[in-house]
């Protein structure tokens, strides 16, 4: 590995003592800035490729230096990274560093693991941040030389700019946050992460947030010794366990309650973990993606989500496109399903008409890739015919929502885009008798994002 100089900001003897032997051990050269000028001064010679600063320890009783020096060093370097250490008690100083431009932050007391770990994967994201080349020259053919994007179809600059940004993070063991509508493909593009990370032959293991409620989430997410409690006849192994070595993905993360947020917060800033009852804590060695269909941004503001929780699992931050904000793939996205329909089921249609293909790129899609793949791959088999016509397309939609699921494209004076969601989920809920589950099944949707989508439109059941 090659050597890299470190600069530790603070005046703390004892942070020195403990950081500079650990940064040695892992191959680095630790520079010491006892203040802030000397900090500044540092930097100017050059070289130093990242930056622990103690808030605590230079901040004052005012609290006015930590802030203040970061963000002196990041006008100088935009892009060095800086890794904030602050107490747990005052992790309002972390996340305040992290949206000032740091790049991550680290609470004491803190180990050894999660120092080089939160170390490696600073310096390996500002690495592959680096080497991105310029978003108008990316083409699918070179990202998918250098990368398995197995499974996802499409070749629209939207959908470029997200392979490329996984592509290089990837490789990186920085913690991931997808985001984006339901059936947009956040499931997919988990499973590229994962392919494409070091970590690929080990278990790609997901968690259901959504379905995990307070009374279960330390037992199935620690796990738990035997006699933990009345029911507990053994030992098991909780999701943190079963995915070591390899990635966690938090499905529906948005959806997990205040309480739970405690705790994964503690067991991803702590780097480790207790099962219930055990008397020994382990090293969480697992890469965390999380995906939503909710703005954790607003749930911030709103009071649902601790800040500090979005700050440790958006590290990076992609978001996906609707499938309306992508029509050029359409027809890649609609020739893949056909094909998949006909692999399993040799009867199926064989191609798409123009005229079937040009109606396929006038709708909305409020279920995104998800809707259209339904729709696709059902005709293929229902149809009866070896092309597709329009006909054809609006009559299998019918069999489930009504003939009138897929109004043709309007411009947003005419329909909005809400207006076609509302309608989209009203007539499913008619045709399910209300039935929540079966309409969220139905459209694709979990229950709570169905429920989401009733309270916004104002929908009486």
């Amino acid at each position: 590995m090659a050597t890299t100089r470190i600069l530790i900001a603070g005046d703390d003897p004892s942070l020195l003592a403990s950081l500079a032997p650990v940064l040695e051990d892992e191959g680095h050269v630790p520079v010491v800035a006892s203040s802030p000028q000397d900090a500044i001064a540092r930097l100017s010679e050059g070289g130093i490729s990242l930056v622990l600063q103690d808030l605590g320890a230079v901040s004052g009783a005012s609290g006015g230096q930590g802030p203040e020096l970061l963000a002196r060093m990041l006008r100088s370097r935009p892009h060095l990274p800086v890794l904030a250490i602050t107490a747990w008690e005052s992790t309002e100083l972390g996340v305040a560093a992290v949206k000032a431009g740091a790049a991550d932050f680290i609470t004491a007391p803190w180990s050894r693991a999660q120092l080089v770990q939160a170390v490696r994967t600073a310096l390996d994201l500002a690495a592959c941040r680096r080497g991105g080349p310029p978003p108008a020259q990316l083409a699918r053919r070179e990202l998918d030389a250098h990368y398995d994007f197995n499974g996802i179809v499409g070749e629209s600059r939207r959908l470029l700019e997200v392979l490329d940004l996984i592509g290089r993070v990837s490789a990186t063991d920085a913690s991931v946050l997808v985001t984006g509508e339901s059936g947009t493909g956040k499931g997919t593009i988990t499973r590229a992460i994962h392919r494409n990370n070091p970590r690929r032959k080990r278990k790609l293991v997901r968690v259901d947030l959504a379905g995990l409620p307070y009374t279960r989430f330390s037992s199935e997410m620690l796990g738990y010794s035997r006699r933990a409690f009345a029911d507990a006849r053994r030992h098991h192994r909780g999701r943190l366990s079963v995915a070591a070595g390899g990635t966690l993905h938090l499905d529906h993360v948005g959806e997990v309650d205040m309480r739970s947020q405690v705790t994964l917060l503690r067991v991803l800033q702590d780097r480790a973990y207790q099962p219930l009852e055990s008397p020994t804590s382990k090293e969480l060695d697992v890469r965390v993606v999380s995906t939503s269909d909710r703005d954790l941004a607003q749930a911030v503001a709103n009071g649902s989500f601790r800040e500090d929780l979005l700050c440790r699992l958006a590290l990076v931050s992609v978001h996906l496109p609707r499938l309306a904000d992508r029509r050029e793939d359409i027809p890649l996205l609609a020739s893949h399903f056909l094909r998949s329909a006909r692999s399993s089921c040799g009867r199926a249609a064989q191609a798409l008409s123009s005229s079937a293909m040009a109606w396929l790129q006038e709708q909305e899609w409020p279920g995104n890739v998800r809707q259209l793949e339904i729709l696709v791959e059902r005709a293929a088999l229902v149809a009866g015919v070896s092309t597709l016509r329009p006909e054809d397309l609006v009559r299998t939609s019918a069999m489930d929502h009504g003939p009138d699921v897929f109004p043709r494209r309007r411009s947003p004076e005419d329909m909005a885009r809400d207006a076609v969601d509302r309608a989209l989920i009203e007539r499913t809920l008619q045709l399910h008798g209300g039935n929540l589950s079966q309409a969220a099944a139905a459209l694709g949707l979990s229950r709570a994002s169905l429920h989401r989508r009733i309270a916004k439109h104002g929908i009486e059941i």
